[in-house]
């Protein structure tokens, strides 16, 4: 249990029941803490997002009647061996989704428009700064702009745009993903008419991506894509659902059934390297959903 605290790995968030009630979880080796729980079983946590820093987290709280609550929780410290983090609810919308917050305090997400709230019409990237939506993306037809994530340096956006075919998402009509400057707006096309997953933007500026093989056993590709030479390699494969790289793109935390085929999941963190890897959250009866790696600061930081 404490093999990563052994070799330095960082904490890992992710989202776990609490009798009954969602709420946010760390855990690093056998030390797990609590750091965020929702008021009570009829609220829900949607997409979580770390920030570009690691050092806090900004999320979804959905509680219901399309009502939706942006909370960011940091920044994440910790005093005397315990986590904490200051709750803060940024804005309260309907439909919105995959909230990122960049370093200067500027919020990205994607949400229909809020005048005529319909959830199968077409949805935008907007930034919410200094009290006001701005959108950025110009969705000309029946499209979803999703998954919207920054890149480290904070000046680019990347996000999914996918057809809305007969009231709801096709992944493999014509769906692409875009990258925006964030200075001049100039956006360019990428993964063109591929049935991709958007995971995360990494510290080196290349995009973690995934796709599933269509097997019985729901195998996942797991890659690397450069958005500069447009070439991806691939890291790894299993049957899984989600997965995050570390900030030095060494290990890989993912979701996978807990034993293989079941209907439970475990976060398991694998050694890209040495191709070793470990049960992080080894819980039973529960399925957890990865938030990410998280960066903490300590007082004396």
């Amino acid at each position: 249990n404490d093999i990563n605290l052994k070799i330095g790995l960082d904490p890992v968030a992710y989202i776990g029941d609490s009798q009954g009630i969602d709420a946010i979880h760390i855990k690093q080796g056998s030390s797990k803490q609590m750091i965020f729980r929702c008021l009570d079983a009829n609220e829900i946590i949607l997409t979580p997002q770390v920030s570009p820093s690691g050092n806090s987290i900004s999320f979804i709280v959905d509680g219901g009647n399309n009502t939706r609550s942006i909370h960011l929780l940091g920044p994440i410290v910790e005093t005397q061996g315990r986590w904490s983090a200051k709750d803060s609810i940024l804005s309260v919308v309907r439909g919105g989704a995959w909230p990122s917050v960049s370093e200067d305090g500027n919020l990205y997400l994607a949400m229909p428009s809020q005048q005529t709230i319909e959830l199968k019409k077409a949805s935008d990237v907007y930034r919410f700064s200094a009290g006001e939506f701005i959108r950025l993306s110009q969705n000309a037809g029946a499209t979803k702009h999703i998954w919207p994530m920054l890149n480290p340096a904070g000046n680019q956006i990347l996000y999914r745009k996918v057809p809305i075919v007969d009231g709801s998402l096709d992944q493999q009509a014509e769906a692409l993903s875009i990258i925006m400057d964030l200075t001049t707006f100039k956006a360019d096309s990428h993964f063109v008419n591929q049935n991709v997953y958007l995971e995360q933007w990494t510290h080196n500026g290349s995009i973690l991506y995934s796709y599933n093989l269509n097997t019985v056993s729901n195998m996942r590709v797991y890659a690397l894509y450069d958005p500069i030479t447009r070439e991806s390699r691939e890291i790894y494969r299993n049957e899984s659902r989600q997965a995050k790289l570390s900030m030095d793109s060494k290990y890989l935390a993912s979701i996978r059934p807990v034993p293989a085929g079941s209907a439970e999941f475990d976060i398991i963190i694998s050694d890209l390297e040495k191709g070793s890897e470990f049960n992080l959250t080894q819980s039973r009866n529960q399925s957890e959903s990865l938030v990410g790696w998280i960066k903490v600061k300590t007082l004396s930081d």
